[in-house]
């Protein structure tokens, strides 16, 4: 019963994890496209502020993608490790929050510009 609770686990983290990687890459897509393709604003400060501020959702991904994982036996393919549960309380509650955060705050930038990082530090 166990073996299957954890295989359940390990099927639900993949599946999040993927959703979390492919909402992320089309976010940032998203923002590149809108200030560096068509050119609204794109100095060095704007490219670096992006950096700055988008990367604790980079490192929150990271993170959530480390502990969160399932690992595989390399040979039969039998569950090594189902990976800690993202739908924890505590902590990993808190850091999907940044993390949700953090992408509207890109959207905002993306649409509205420079001064919408300011929401990222106000966190309304």
């Amino acid at each position: 019963m166990a073996q299957k609770a954890a295989k359940q686990t390990a099927r639900r983290n993949t599946l999040v994890l993927r959703r979390t990687h492919t909402i992320a890459a089309c976010i940032h897509a998203i923002f590149l496209s809108l200030r560096f393709l068509l050119r609204r604003n794109s100095s060095l400060k704007s490219f670096i502020m992006y950096l700055v501020l988008s990367s604790p959702s980079l490192l929150i991904q990271f993170w959530l993608d480390r502990v969160g994982r399932p690992s595989y036996v390399a040979g039969t393919g039998d569950l090594r490790r189902s990976g800690e549960d993202l739908d924890a309380k505590g902590l990993t509650e808190y850091l999907w929050d940044v993390l949700y955060w953090t992408w509207g705050c890109i959207v905002v930038a993306g649409i509205f510009g420079d001064r919408a990082w300011w929401l990222w530090v106000c966190d309304v």
